[in-house]
């Protein structure tokens, strides 16, 4: 029951932070969004490769450039593998919504 709770907050939090995001996803919510999903027991690893922090999921690779804009864009990972270090294969380019859309699909699935 504790569980479920603080994924439906996570979730109520997720979705005003989604509403706002126009091309790029703010680097805190994708964090925050890996987090949860790593505590639920699902993939979601990030790390540092150059001058970005990078992450992905089965289903999702990201990259929040040091830029200074604190943004992440995205990309659908077409290998389903996801390495510890947060690498993965990456093809089509998924943006703001789009991007924690795709981590948190995962999440909504399993809280039903």
């Amino acid at each position: 029951m504790r569980t479920t709770f603080a994924r439906t907050c996570a979730l109520a939090f997720i979705s005003s932070v989604t509403m706002s995001a126009a091309m790029a996803a703010p680097v805190g919510a994708v964090i925050s969004a890996c987090d949860r999903m790593h505590g639920a027991g699902q993939t979601c690893n990030y790390g540092i490769k150059g001058n970005s922090l990078v992450g992905c999921t089965n289903d999702v690779v990201f990259e929040c450039p040091a830029d200074g804009s604190r943004q992440c864009t995205g990309s659908k990972n077409t290998s389903g593998k996801c390495n510890e270090d947060g690498t993965a294969a990456r093809v089509s380019t998924l943006k703001g919504n789009e991007l924690l859309d795709s981590l948190h699909a995962k999440d909504l699935h399993q809280a039903k």
